[in-house]
């Protein structure tokens, strides 16, 4: 590197930096992936989720219910009522008949809507 002339030792040093700069962003970037917490592991054995009742941790238990899934349908409880059957959960934002079919038709996690077994869950 000596021999180079001053501007390009200076263009060389200014690359390096830039380049340190966007590996150090890059690895800054990948670490709040690995600092925030993990979905929760859906349970081996069946588990009763009170759609009624239950905390967003709770309601995360459901296949295809995710963080802000859990949230909302909790946001639409206290803003609309209660859920009164897995069909009501169609009204809220993101949740579609396709994830109301498969809530119904999935096995290991019982729906409960007021402390009573919905009917589709198993």
């Amino acid at each position: 590197m000596d021999d180079l002339p001053p501007r390009a030792r200076r263009a060389r040093r200014v690359l390096d930096l830039l380049l340190l700069a966007v590996a150090a962003s890059t690895a800054w970037r990948g670490a709040g992936a690995v600092l925030s917490p993990p979905d929760p592991v859906r349970p081996p054995v069946p588990v009763a989720v009170d759609l009624a009742r239950d905390p967003p941790e709770r309601l995360r238990l459901l296949p295809g219910i995710g963080r802000e899934l859990a949230i909302a349908i909790v946001a639409d409880r206290e803003r609309r009522g209660p859920v009164r059957s897995l069909g009501d959960l169609a009204r809220v934002r993101g949740i579609g008949p396709g994830t109301v079919e498969r809530l119904r038709a999935s096995r290991g996690v019982r729906a409960l809507v007021g402390g009573e077994r919905e009917e589709g869950g198993r």
